[in-house]
């Protein structure tokens, strides 16, 4: 039966900084959602008794039901009455709403484990973007063109701050979904928010991102004067995005 104390970096949630106790389910499920993604946490185990794993975390008994429900409806664990709860396999039973909630923990975190998440959401981010930006491209208003370029420019004034850059590149991106009118596909950048932005402030590390905007820029600009052909982008745009993730995939594969 996996125990649950509390490390020594842990900080109790029962008012002892002041917390208010709404805050202590969040506490709760951030704690688990870590064991559980960094495998500490695996399939088939099960937790102590309601009453000890209480004591064990230093929280108050309502407050672990409600984080356990929490983790029951992200299909992280299996509850029974009466019984005890299980560790579910999160690969084979959760959702993205899992990715989500790991990648918006403010704690430090297995870092091996992200990078490989990170390497995954990039494959599928290579795979789907492309085809993404060729529909936008046969969509897009005036206005919504309009709107890309002011994202664009406005990285260009923030070249100096990271984290600024990462959150103007994920907004870049969830303005191509919307413009695609995919409700599928905007759904789907709602839920992996968190974790695209981390990956794109990983890529900002690695990327000499006045170069790279001013491409976008140009190829915007040529695509807009007739210079790009709508059945061109699409192949122009992957070849494109190869190139400017390409450093930062060889730095997510070398921290695994």
């Amino acid at each position: 039966m996996a125990s649950l104390q509390m490390n020594s970096g842990y900080v109790p949630a029962l008012g002892e900084q002041g917390k208010p106790a709404s805050k202590v389910p969040d506490r709760i499920v951030d704690r688990l959602l870590q064991r559980i993604f960094s495998g500490d946490l695996k399939p088939g185990d099960r937790l102590p008794p309601l009453r000890d794993l209480s004591v064990q975390m230093d929280v108050d008994r309502t407050s672990l039901r409600i984080a356990l429900e929490r983790l029951n409806q992200m299909k992280l664990v299996s509850m029974v009455q009466g019984s005890c709860v299980v560790i579910k396999d999160y690969r084979e039973e959760a959702g993205l709403s899992f990715l989500r909630a790991v990648f918006s923990i403010d704690a430090p975190q297995d870092e091996s484990a992200k990078s490989r998440i990170l390497l995954q959401l990039m494959e599928f981010m290579t795979l789907l973007a492309p085809g993404m930006v060729g529909i936008a491209s046969q969509r897009a208003t005036p206005l919504q063109i309009e709107e890309m370029l002011k994202v664009y420019r406005s990285q260009l004034q923030h070249l100096d701050d990271p984290d600024t850059l990462a959150e103007l590149r994920t907004l870049t991106e969830d303005i191509l979904a919307d413009i695609t009118g995919n409700l599928v596909l905007k759904m789907i950048y709602n839920s992996t928010r968190p974790l695209r932005k981390e990956l794109n402030r990983r890529i900002v590390d690695t990327l000499d991102v006045r170069e790279n905007l001013e491409k976008h820029l140009e190829w915007i600009r040529q695509f807009l004067a007739g210079g790009i052909r709508r059945e061109d982008v699409e192949t122009m745009y992957r070849r494109f995005q190869n190139e400017s993730v390409a450093a930062a995939r060889q730095t997510l594969l070398d921290s695994i």
